[in-house]
């Protein structure tokens, strides 16, 4: 699981990545973008702007 400044960085991030696996012959790549859970974040002293 990875952590992006915003969601056009993780979706940019993950078209190259599925790009780059299908040319290595991945016919589908199944992905989630998730988006930050702030308080349960802040609970676990997550590195989130507050």
């Amino acid at each position: 699981m990875y952590l992006f400044e915003d969601e056009t960085s993780a979706r940019s991030y993950l078209d190259m990545h599925t790009q780059r696996l299908k040319e290595f012959g991945v016919p589908v790549v199944n992905a989630k973008v998730f988006h930050v859970n702030e308080r349960l974040s802040m609970i676990d002293r997550g590195p989130i702007a507050t």
